[in-house]
Parts: C-alpha cells; structure tokens; sequence
C-alpha cells in the first residue's frame, strides 16, 4: 500500500485548459441554483481531472516497468540475449 501512496503523490494533474473558465461556470450554475446544469459542470470537471491523472499514473507505471526491463536487458550477458532472441524466433519456424 505505500507503493500505491508515493505513486498518487508524485502525480500531479495539469490544469484543465479549455475555452471558457469551468470552475466559474460552476459557480454561476450554482448561484443561479441550476443544479442540474452544476451537476453536468462538475461530473465533466471531476471526470477530465481523474481521467488526466489516471492517464499520467499509467504513463508512470509503462515507465517504470519499460525502463526495469531494459535495465535487464544490459545485465544480461551476449549468449544471454543471443539465447532469448533464438528461443523467441524457434517457435516461429
């Protein structure tokens, strides 16, 4: 679980830029008490904010996992990666 926790906390969503200011927007529909356009406002807000962070925590992840396997692959010895490479191409003949 405190692998899980330092991950969320280096993780930083970017701000979401888009024509308009949404969180205003929010606000107003609020003010004006039109909750079911504020409801609308915040799902999208609260979805493209996770989406983005789920997005980087996965980019994260493939870095991680990409950069341990090519860290095996420069341990491994020549006749290592020679015997992967012919044992990965044997079944193909």
């Amino acid at each position: 679980m405190a692998d899980e926790d330092v991950i969320i906390d280096e993780i930083q969503a970017e701000p979401i830029e888009t024509g308009s200011e949404p969180i205003a927007d929010l606000i107003d529909a609020i003010k004006a008490q039109d909750f079911n356009s504020a409801e609308s406002q915040f799902n999208d807000l609260i979805g493209d904010r996770l989406s983005d962070t789920l997005d980087q925590a996965k980019l994260k992840i493939a870095d991680e996992i990409f950069n341990a396997q090519a860290e095996t692959w420069e341990e491994a010895g020549d006749d290592e990666i020679d015997a992967a490479i012919d044992a990965a191409f044997a079944d193909e003949v």
